[in-house]
């Protein structure tokens, strides 16, 4: 109705000679297909750019397929949706088309409009080519501000600040991402906005990995469980300490692992066993084994010896085939923290 009011107005009060912009000149008819040219030179120096441009179409896709998925209780498969636009860009290269995308603006004018499927789709392409075909030249006097209101209106309602409050609370690192997405896309275009989040994103899931936590259990007295030690304010056997490093092994983070336990170790000189929980290893590679081997030489010279416990199989199974399993020993792979405990007790003083 808007639309409708301001094009009637703009006509008759002539908006553009004060200076209000409108849409203008609108192409009318429908493009032909045909076969788009490949230069193979042309294609060298544009596949790097068209990687970037299909990244950032599928995240900024998927970003408003997700939030429109959460709102309507839909199930939202990443796959089809992949596989939806890829076959739209092959088709629309025939076309002539701007790389397909999905829009912010125009889902969430869509969605605001009531929209649950994807035949609302459907109907607004039928709108499109009717529009190309006989109301092009009808819509040059309708001004700008009014499809910027429109377009405003749809978008406030998918802003929940209290959705960048509850990522604070739960985890600064996903918060940091989301408040720094937000407030770049309002410096920037959108898509730079988007790419720079999932970039930060990624980096701070790299430093997360890198820099794993590394929790020093005690048995608490009165559960007989196994908690962090340092969170429950409870001792550590000075003879035994029992480790569990929150993640998998693997050649990016096992220095920094093994830097972080031997610190652990040179604070307690009167140190016997070393107990590693494996509970958090879901695999090992090459290089952390071959670390951990030299590891392994470095207490043995200070007279620690090296037990692990809770080993999962495929670990065990690297173990074996690294021959790791036959330097460390047998009765160093152990079922438990508790049996672990109860065995190693028996040789200290």
């Amino acid at each position: 109705m808007a639309v409708i009011i301001f094009t009637i107005l703009s006509y008759y009060f002539s908006f553009e000679s004060y200076g209000i912009k409108v849409v203008g000149n609108i192409p009318q008819g429908l493009p032909f297909p045909s076969i788009p040219y490949i230069d193979l030179d042309l294609l060298d120096r544009l596949l790097g750019k068209a990687f970037i441009i299909a990244l950032v179409g599928f995240m900024e896709a998927y970003a408003i397929a997700k939030f429109i998925a959460s709102q309507t209780k839909q199930k939202l498969d990443v796959n089809q949706e992949l596989i939806g636009q890829g076959l739209a860009n092959v088709v629309g290269s025939f076309f002539k088309s701007y790389p397909v995308s999905g829009s912010f603006s125009r889902s969430a004018v869509n969605f605001q409009a009531g929209a649950k499927t994807g035949m609302s789709n459907i109907i607004s392409a039928c709108f499109v080519i009717a529009t190309l075909l006989f109301v092009a030249p009808l819509l040059y006097y309708l001004p700008r501000p009014v499809l910027s209101a429109i377009v405003i209106t749809a978008v406030v309602g998918l802003i929940r600040p209290y959705h960048f409050i509850h990522l604070w609370k739960t985890n600064r690192y996903d918060g940091i991402s989301a408040i720094t997405t937000f407030a770049l896309s309002f410096i920037m275009k959108p898509d730079y906005a988007i790419l720079i989040g999932v970039f930060l994103s990624l980096s701070l899931f790299l430093w997360r990995s890198l820099h794993p936590r590394i929790v020093r259990m005690s048995r608490d007295p009165i559960s007989g469980t196994f908690v962090n030690a340092e969170a429950n304010n409870l001792p550590t056997c000075p003879q035994i300490e029992m480790i569990r490093p929150e993640a998998s092994l693997y050649y990016a983070n096992v220095e920094n692992i093994l830097e972080e336990i031997k610190d652990i170790v040179k604070g307690k000189p009167a140190l016997k066993h070393l107990v590693i929980d494996g509970e958090s290893i879901n695999y090992v590679d090459g290089t952390a084994l071959e670390a951990l081997h030299d590891f392994h030489e470095d207490l043995k010279n200070v007279g620690v010896n090296l037990v692990f416990v809770n080993v999962k199989a495929p670990v065990k199974d690297v173990m074996i085939r690294s021959g790791f399993l036959e330097e460390l020993g047998k009765d160093n792979i152990l079922p438990s923290k508790g049996y672990a405990l109860g065995y190693l007790f028996k040789s200290i003083d």
